[in-house]
């Protein structure tokens, strides 16, 4: 369990509370309600997770691709193959079927990130293009934004 603060402001209308470790249940309530502003603003829009995976024989993740279609894009959020595989095509695979799956429901435009030690090139190959970066993200890397149109 985390460690936490309360500290109240000088008014009875608020308690700012600071925490480490927040529980799922927090940072989902928190998300619905910017979700919910979001969606007056910008208008509601459907949200689907998509993932695919690689198993062995016994059951044992080796692979896959999570993601989530939103605003008219598919947001990569995660891309994992097992160093077994690396160099097999199993991430080409797992990242032309996660795009596929978008394009059935009509969506063209695919971001993610990276960094510097992990798939920059791999993405680039693939068609995506650097859209911006941070330096020393984490100490001594660099993070990479990407995008790609398909239309």
């Amino acid at each position: 369990m985390g460690t936490f603060f309360l500290i109240c402001i000088n008014t009875n209308k608020m308690n700012i509370i600071l925490k480490e470790n927040p529980s799922n249940e927090e940072i989902n309530e928190l998300r619905l309600n910017l979700r919910a502003f979001n969606d007056r603003i910008s208008g509601e829009y459907e949200r689907t997770a998509l993932i695919n995976q690689i198993r062995d024989n016994a059951g044992l993740l080796i692979g896959g691709v999570y993601g989530t279609i939103y605003w008219d894009w598919l947001y990569i959020d995660l891309l994992w193959v097992d160093e077994s595989l690396r160099g097999s095509g199993a991430g080409t695979k797992l990242i032309n079927a996660i795009e596929e799956q978008a394009k059935l429901k009509g969506i063209h435009k695919f971001r993610l990130s990276t960094t510097s030690f992990q798939a920059l090139e791999f993405y680039k190959k693939r068609g995506y293009i650097v859209c911006g970066e941070i330096e020393d993200l984490p100490p001594g890397h660099t993070n990479y934004f990407l995008i790609k149109t398909e239309f």
